[in-house]
């Protein structure tokens, strides 16, 4: 006969929280936060690690096929080429990336947009302006506090961004004993 399950206990509040549990932050939009965020999600890690290895995908790939042409300088010039070739490109897809979601930012979160974020151990709730979401921390699988913003992920892609003087200290410490310091579970 096995032991009757016991069932877990709540995870304690965080330090600051209201008497319901809930740790509560605000803050108005100036002019220059939705360029941080959007600065914060285009040029994290997360992303331009991905562009960056489609880089080197495409440097390798250039490399390999100029080999088999069996002239040296062929390759090495080839290899230039695609390594010029690639950093332009790339420059102009951050670009335009920071273009557009910078002009999209701007329309979603113009200045003096207040904003508010609650937290609990086990869901994150946001305002910005009138939209209103609570979502249980379960959902997300990483977690990437920058400096300048905080994104909760699912599968890879943000599904909240919350600038970073919105997020308390301990509620980012919570996060990275929760997912680690590189944004995944378990690390």
């Amino acid at each position: 006969m096995s032991a009757p399950l016991m069932p877990t206990p709540l995870p304690p509040p965080y330090a600051g929280a209201g008497p319901d549990g809930v740790l509560r932050t605000y803050l108005v939009a100036d002019d220059a936060l939705a360029a941080r965020l959007c600065r914060g999600a285009v040029l994290s890690r997360q992303v331009l690690g991905r562009q960056l290895g489609l880089a080197a995908v495409g440097v390798l790939a250039a490399c390999a096929a100029t080999l088999f042409a069996g002239d040296v300088a062929v390759t090495v010039a080839a290899t230039i080429f695609m390594v010029v070739f690639m950093a332009f490109f790339g420059c102009l897809m951050v670009g335009t990336i920071m273009l557009v979601s910078r002009s999209r930012m701007r329309r979603l979160v113009p200045a003096g947009t207040p904003m508010s974020a609650e937290f609990t151990p086990l869901w994150i709730g946001h305002r910005v302006g009138a939209t209103y979401s609570v979502i249980p921390l379960e959902r997300f699988d990483r977690v990437v506090a920058g400096p300048t913003v905080v994104m909760l992920c699912t599968r890879r892609r943000p599904v909240v961004l919350l600038p970073r003087e919105l997020v308390p200290p301990q509620v980012i410490a919570d996060y990275e004993s929760r997912y680690g310091r590189s944004g995944r579970p378990g690390r």
